[in-house]
């Protein structure tokens, strides 16, 4: 697609991609994995409980509501992007909060964090 002249990269109005605009920085594409993980509600409803308390998949389940796979499946995502860390206790799995966060990934969890607080599933976890 051909960029109109004077859009200074821009299609339609809007920013290309970033693999389109040639920006290829590993740690910006580190961040963006990162916002990406983040910017499923699911996750942030489980980030949210995490950053409070250790869980197990289970008690994650009874706090969200959510059947096990779901957790599950959005817990190995998380997972993978550094956002939680787990230890085993016998048969189960205890999840919380990677600690410590690198300095760009706790400004957007502090981001994130405060909005999904703010919201109306967030509450109703905490109960």
């Amino acid at each position: 697609m051909a960029e109109a002249p004077g859009s200074g990269g821009l299609q339609n109005g809007h920013p290309g991609s970033i693999i389109q605009s040639g920006y290829t920085d590993d740690t910006s594409l580190t961040v963006f994995d990162r916002l990406s993980a983040l910017a499923d509600a699911t996750r942030s409803r489980l980030l949210l409980a995490l950053d409070r308390h250790e869980l197990s998949v289970t008690e994650l389940c009874s706090v969200t509501q959510l059947p096990q796979s779901t957790v599950s499946r959005h817990l190995r995502i998380l997972n993978d992007e550094g956002w939680v860390s787990s230890r085993a206790e016998g048969t189960a799995r205890h999840y919380r909060l990677a600690t410590p966060l690198d300095p760009t990934a706790r400004r957007l969890w502090h981001v994130v964090r405060d909005q999904v607080a703010a919201g109306r599933e967030a509450a109703q976890d905490s109960a």
